[in-house]
């Protein structure tokens, strides 16, 4: 009898050919709906995946009102990447 591996997007569990998997399927949460990051996050290797933005990477994503590459203040996007 051979065993059968079912690969799933959305079930938490990260399988071999996905970048991450949140427990869900829904898109512009950091991990898409194909569980693969999504531009401007990172996400853990938890089971299931957290994705987050990073401040300062120039990509605004997530709640992210602006994000001009630094964390500088008074340059026009603050350090929180709030405008």
């Amino acid at each position: 009898m051979l065993g059968w591996c079912i690969l799933t997007c959305g079930n938490g569990l990260k399988d071999t050919n996905e970048t991450c998997d949140d427990n869900n399927t829904l898109s512009e949460d950091g991990c898409s709906s194909i569980c693969e990051v999504e531009t401007g996050y990172t996400c853990s290797s938890d089971f299931p995946s957290v994705c987050t933005t990073k401040c300062s990477d120039g990509i605004v994503a997530g709640a992210e009102e602006c994000d001009d590459g630094n964390l500088l203040e008074d340059d026009g996007c603050s350090s929180e990447c709030k405008n």
